[in-house]
């Protein structure tokens, strides 16, 4: 037998075909062959490794007060072997996510959910699909994704009274001070109740962020409270708690 070989240089993808021509042997007698060409079958070269085309998670990157994220990865082309729980790259100082089962197949989409469980942390979380996750039929593996980057925020804002009136006070203007241990949105008047014997108040709010400012307008003589409603506000994760 005789071996051909065919090194590549910079070779692209395509069809082979060897061919050997006709009448370009003899044998001992003189007799050329063969009479007609003769064409080897076909070889496809593919060296081209599928990509990750598409690699979504709702919900989308940024901050996020959530504990579980669908995540959706479609490839280039038709492949095999991607098991997310072990072909997705989880990182950053969360804890303690992980990826579950994996549906899908052929090019995708390939759909996992990512989700948290104890313990527990808040703190940035990183997703990307690892290279070589999943091959194509010539045996390519794939390329590593693009990374999607999340900062976990599951803790509710706190909030304290910093400045009151006083427990005794002949202004009829009462000004409380409420601040926030981080930004918040959401508070209005009327989030607050007036409680007390005293009447003729109705407060109003000004100030943003952190600290509020409630001036109720004065009224009549005796106590006056002000405890704020439950889930009055949200800090941008959003995570809801009353302040205190």
């Amino acid at each position: 037998p005789y071996t051909v070989t065919l090194p590549g240089t910079t070779p692209s993808d395509g069809t082979v075909v060897a061919t050997l021509g006709a009448g370009t042997v003899a044998d001992a007698a003189g007799n050329t062959a063969p009479a007609a060409p003769v064409a080897a079958a076909a070889v496809t070269v593919d060296r081209t490794a599928p990509t990750v085309s598409a690699f979504t998670c709702t919900p989308a990157e940024g901050l996020t007060n959530t504990t579980s994220l669908a995540c959706s990865v479609t490839f280039s082309e038709t492949v095999t072997g991607f098991v997310a729980v072990s072909d997705m790259v989880i990182g950053g100082t969360a804890t303690t996510f992980g990826a579950g089962a994996t549906s899908g197949s052929g090019s995708g989409p390939y759909t996992v959910t990512v989700s948290r469980s104890a313990p527990a942390a808040d703190g940035t979380l990183t997703l990307r699909v690892a290279a070589s996750a999943a091959v194509d039929a010539a045996g390519n593996g794939s390329t590593i994704s693009a990374t999607r980057s999340y900062t976990i925020d599951t803790t509710a804002p706190s909030a304290s009274w910093t400045a009151t009136p006083g427990s005794l006070t002949n202004d009829a203007n009462l000004v409380y001070t409420l601040v926030f241990d981080e930004t918040v949105t959401g508070l209005t008047a009327a989030d607050l109740t007036i409680g007390g014997t005293a009447t003729g108040y109705s407060p109003t709010v000004t100030g943003s962020g952190t600290p509020y400012t409630l001036p109720p307008p004065g009224g009549g003589g005796g106590p006056v409270s002000l405890p704020p409603t439950r889930g009055s506000v949200a800090h941008p994760a959003p995570n809801r708690r009353p302040p205190r």
